[in-house]
Formats: C-alpha cells, structure tokens, sequence
C-alpha cells in the first residue's frame, strides 16, 4: 500500500513513484516555489528561494518576531521519532542554518540540536534573513500528542 511505502520512506519519504503517478511534481526543496532562484547550493545549503523571499537585512520581517508558529512534519523528524513524545512547553529552541531535506527546520538549542519539525514554506525568507547574518531563537509555546503530534513555537532573532 503506498501509504505505508510513504510512511517509511527514508529521508524523501513521499517521494515514492506512487505518489508521483498521483501527479506530484515537486523535489521538496525551495526551487519548487514560485520566485525561487535555481542555483546550485553548497551540500547542506539552499538557495534561499520562496515566494516572496528577498529576506535582506533591512527587510522589517528579519527582524520581526513569530508567534505561535505551527511545525510541520513533527512525527518524521528526530525529536519524536527518537522518544515518540514532543518538547514540553518552555523548550528553548533555534533555526537551524542548514536545511533537513532542502526544508528550514526548529531544533532543540544544545549542543547537539534534535530536529522538532520543519518550518511552514510560507517562511522560506528566514532563509535569506539567516545568509544576511540573522538568527532565530525562541521556545515551545505548545505542544500536543493526540490526536496527532503538533509543537507550537515562537521566534525572535
């Protein structure tokens, strides 16, 4: 069944050819999005694309903090696949420079960093705002199991 095919894919877990005869067209990564720009990145970095991504730094959203904003993917990334539970509330986190599978990700602020979850494509500019020098802490301001495993976080550079 390719939903289990989808599941258990490692790394590109949906980039299963079942799903692409479903009519995906997308790699996952920043050049899928409208304003992208197709350069070949460094291994481990991206290409700063997005819509709407000019993210320079005197852009006022590189500087401005996000509330409550909801990850992505929390069950396929390290955190819960590691302990099948989610940060508790007051978790200090951070925005990680390198992309996990060409996508911006929140991990734990230590020494070694556990991915949470990755964040919504509508934020691809923190990408450019990171290359121009900024960067993004915060902490878990919610975070759930049931019915399905969610984290909400803020960031402030």
């Amino acid at each position: 069944m390719w939903v289990l095919d989808c599941v258990n894919a490692h790394r590109n877990p949906c980039a299963s050819a079942e799903v692409a005869r479903m009519g995906s067209t997308g790699t996952g990564s920043f050049t899928d999005y409208p304003g992208s720009q197709q350069t070949s990145p460094a291994p481990g970095q991206g290409t700063g694309g997005g819509a709407d991504s000019s993210g320079d730094s005197s852009d006022p959203r590189c500087l401005a903090a996000i509330e409550r904003l909801n990850l992505e993917e929390v069950e396929r990334c390290a955190f819960f696949a590691a302990s099948q539970a989610v940060p508790p509330g007051g978790t200090d986190i951070r925005l990680l420079r390198n992309l996990v599978d060409g996508r911006l990700a929140v991990a734990t602020d230590e020494a070694s960093p556990v991915v949470v979850g990755l964040v919504p494509t509508a934020f691809n500019y923190l990408l450019a705002c990171m290359n121009a020098g900024h960067s993004y802490r915060g902490e878990v301001i919610a975070s759930a199991l049931a019915p399905v495993a969610r984290v909400a976080v803020s960031l402030h550079g």
